[in-house]
This record gives C-alpha cells, sequence and structure tokens, in this order.
C-alpha cells in the first residue's frame, strides 16, 4: 500500500517519476507471478490487471517521465 501511494506521489511531482515507475512495474509483475499465478484461473483477471498495469508503467517510463537522473 505505501508503495503504491510512494510511487503515485513521485510520479505526481515528477521527482524520480523514471525510477518510481520501474518500480511499480517490477511490484507489479512480482504480484502476478508470486501471488497470482498459483491461483490458477481463479485469479486470471487481476493476473491480467497487473500484467498491463506494469505495461502502462514500463510505457510511462519510457516515452512520458521527466526526471532521468537515476535511470538512463
Amino acid at each position: 500500500g505505501l508503495a503504491l501511494i510512494a510511487a503515485s506521489v513521485s510520479i505526481m511531482i515528477g521527482k524520480y517519476d523514471k525510477l518510481a515507475s520501474v518500480l511499480l512495474a517490477v511490484m507489479l509483475l512480482l504480484f502476478a507471478i508470486l501471488v497470482h499465478a498459483p491461483g490458477g484461473a481463479d485469479s486470471m483477471g487481476n493476473l491480467l490487471k497487473d500484467t498491463s498495469l506494469a505495461g502502462a508503467a514500463l510505457m510511462y517510463a519510457k516515452h512520458v517521465a521527466k526526471d532521468n537522473s537515476v535511470i538512463g
């Protein structure tokens, strides 16, 4: 919960937004792999949701992020 709030604040103010969005994507992919994938078909909706949100965070990091001081 706190990591999601910290990432959203960082993205909104534009400070370390590239780092925050990459770390957000990593966290969401870990959720998808470790939490939703073992559930099988029962949690397929949440698996797809987390995977697509991770993709959106990576797209933000590549094309929109303003602060490039941490990750090239």
